[in-house]
């Protein structure tokens, strides 16, 4: 039996054909699992998309891949089920109380398209994972801006690779899944610091 009583957090990010959950589909997956504050696991996959997912030349120009070269990847089923194999190592998904929250840099973009994903699995339990209490970075942020944080305010946009970079952060690969949810992570810890000096 898992023990329930820790704090269970899973940093994740994904790299997608297009911006639409509905339509689009994965193509990357990448999470950290950290278990009371220490890093405990990493996973990073790629796979081809769905046959009948839409593939945005644009999207995939953004991420430096052909749609030649994607659809060479491994098969999303096999992603998939390394994917709940990894969430399986520090979760019992049938157990209610047993579950991870989920971080990320705009979060809900993230948990739109793995619910979708899962479906697309023949699996619509992605909620047996996770808490339904998920974590956004971004809403940290522009928190902070509200709040009158002197750097963030001075930013021309929120962007992962914008806020990173002024918080001296070192994102070397934008748009790979695992360096942005490396990053992510990051800017996360820095802003709840930034935070806690604010409200003093």
């Amino acid at each position: 039996m898992k023990n329930t009583k820790t704090q269970k957090d899973l940093f994740i990010d994904i790299e997608t054909t297009g911006t639409v959950h509905l339509c689009h589909g994965i193509i990357q997956i990448a999470a950290i699992a950290v278990i009371d504050g220490k890093e405990k696991g990493m996973f990073n996959e790629k796979c081809r998309p769905f046959k009948a997912d839409y593939v945005d030349p644009i999207a995939l120009q953004v991420q430096n891949v052909t749609e030649e070269e994607v659809r060479t990847w491994q098969a999303p089923k096999k992603t998939y089920r390394q994917f709940i194999a990894f969430l399986g190592e520090f979760i019992d998904k049938f157990d209610t109380k047993d579950k991870f929250t989920l971080h990320g840099y705009k979060v809900d973009f993230d948990v739109d398209f793995l619910t979708e994903f899962f479906k697309k699995n023949n699996d619509p339990y992605f909620g047996s994972w996770q808490n339904y209490r998920p974590v956004c970075s971004l809403s940290l942020m522009r928190l902070l801006c509200r709040l009158g944080d002197p750097l963030l305010n001075t930013l021309p946009n929120l962007k992962l690779e914008t806020v990173a970079k002024a918080l001296e952060i070192e994102h070397t690969n934008p748009h790979d899944a695992l360096s942005d949810v490396k990053t992510a992570r990051r800017v996360d810890h820095k802003g709840k610091i930034r935070l806690r000096k604010l409200l003093v």
